[in-house]
């Protein structure tokens, strides 16, 4: 058990951040239907002015960014945990109500983890601090494209014009340097890696490939659905 002391002190240490980031969920619940999308945004926002200010701010980055993923992971446990209790609630009682569990929260969390993992070992690896940073800027600014996406959608709705033009640059955005910039990056700091970063950073990058994938096949199904709206209504 004497693993669990670091995490804690960890923990403590970041106490202060991980009370604005609860606090922003809270409140946040009061302007959308996901709060932990306003977390994401705040995160990324703050995150890209540091470092666009100078990559030497990274130190100041980690931490707000552990306290963003630590929080994070708390929602999802929670959301995801919350429907299993019941429904074992349901089976002892003989209750017939079943919750749908968001299995999706589970991707969520191992990202967590992983990122949680590689800035835990950046802390201790300095020598590849800046090649971490010269990874971790594009790939907040990939996250901009998904986080104005989802707000775009939540006011219009999937099928307006509006949320159809920002799906295509949303895929060309976040898919270009997704797939594109961040293989090349990899490819340049492949052989200073230890091999677990070397998972990490498939893994990573294999969500990027996922992503891009799901967002063609919704911008796919998006004009199939403008193509029949118009042959029901001639």
């Amino acid at each position: 058990m004497t693993f669990l002391i670091p995490i804690m002190d960890r923990i403590i240490q970041l106490s202060p951040l991980l009370f604005v980031y609860s606090l922003l969920y809270y409140k946040g619940s009061a302007f959308t239907k996901i709060p932990a999308y306003i977390n994401s945004l705040v995160h990324t926002i703050v995150l890209l002015s540091w470092l666009s200010l100078s990559y030497d701010n990274i130190q100041y980055v980690i931490p707000w960014s552990q306290s963003y993923y630590i929080v994070d992971s708390m929602v999802s446990t929670y959301v995801l945990t919350k429907p299993l209790l019941l429904n074992v609630y349901n089976t002892i009682t003989n209750k017939s109500d079943r919750h749908i569990v968001p299995t999706g929260h589970i991707g969520f969390l191992l990202h967590h983890f992983v990122v949680l993992y590689l800035l835990h070992t950046i802390q201790i690896r300095s020598h590849i601090l800046m090649p971490f940073t010269n990874v971790y800027y594009p790939i907040e600014c990939s996250n901009v494209f998904l986080q104005i996406s989802y707000f775009v959608f939540q006011k219009y709705g999937t099928l307006h014009p509006i949320s159809k033009t920002m799906l295509g640059i949303e895929i060309m955005g976040y898919g270009y340097i997704r797939l594109v910039t961040l293989l090349k990056l990899l490819l340049q700091y492949w052989s200073i890696l230890p091999f677990s970063l070397r998972l990490c950073a498939v893994f990573i990058y294999s969500l990027g490939v996922f992503w891009t994938s799901k967002l063609c096949l919704q911008f796919k199904k998006n004009i199939c659905k403008k193509r029949n709206l118009l042959i029901h209504i001639n």
